[in-house]
């Protein structure tokens, strides 16, 4: 006897704007979003749907204008193949022909199709061992003091190496990075990195502090 796979997909977007709307009944049918503190930086949690209609978007993208490479199973070889044929979103592929997808990428490209389009008989699994541990904060205002980017990056570098520690893993590399507006910073390190030498290895990567105190937290001009 065969059953049929039924899966429950809740879209809860608006549910924090729904929960203002009952809190203060004035808002409905209002443009609002809402997040994190007005005097500081967040993202979006919840966009109201008026708001959507201004384009505004939670920090949760929707499917179909995600880039072809946000899809599972699209490697950078793939995307360049999909980009040459003219396809750039999930839509895109979801918009394709699948029969010329099976065509040009054989039974990768049939799951590629079906994929795009919501459709997907793999097992559903809830839990999977984590292929990575990171610690982030992001500062209210920015931050040029040396000493405070330091002491940052010390508490971060110190919850990192108790993760590690609580679970007796051990890390390959390490990848310190500092984002700011247009900007980027990575340091990144590949040698082995145990929870006891952690703080050593990544608790205070001068390069990263001399750029963000070079740069501060602005794109050079």
């Amino acid at each position: 006897m065969t059953t049929t796979r039924t899966i429950i997909h809740v879209d809860l977007d608006q549910f924090f704007c729904a929960v203002e709307e009952q809190r203060d009944p004035t808002l409905r049918g209002k443009p609002f979003v809402v997040g994190g503190r007005p005097e500081g930086r967040g993202v979006v949690a919840s966009a109201s749907y008026a708001a959507r209609a201004f384009g505004v978007r939670e920090a949760a993208a929707f499917l179909a204008p995600l880039p072809a490479s946000a899809l599972w199973g699209v490697g950078p070889k793939t995307a360049d193949k999909l980009a040459g044929m003219g396809i750039l979103t999930i839509g895109d592929i979801a918009a394709w022909p699948p029969e010329d997808l099976a065509r040009r990428f054989g039974q990768h490209g049939e799951d590629l199709a079906r994929r795009a389009r919501g459709v997907d008989d793999r097992p559903i699994v809830t839990e999977r061992a984590a292929k990575s541990i990171s610690q982030e904060t992001t500062f209210a205002h920015d931050v040029r003091d040396r000493s405070r980017l330091e002491q940052s990056l010390r508490v971060q570098a110190q919850e990192v190496a108790a993760k590690l520690q609580r679970k007796g893993l051990m890390g390959t590399s390490a990848l310190t990075q500092l984002r700011a507006a247009g900007l980027r910073i990575a340091i990144a390190g590949n040698q082995p990195l145990w929870a006891e030498a952690a703080l050593d290895t990544i608790g205070l990567p001068a390069d990263l502090v001399a750029a963000s105190e070079r740069w501060g937290v602005h794109k050079p001009e």
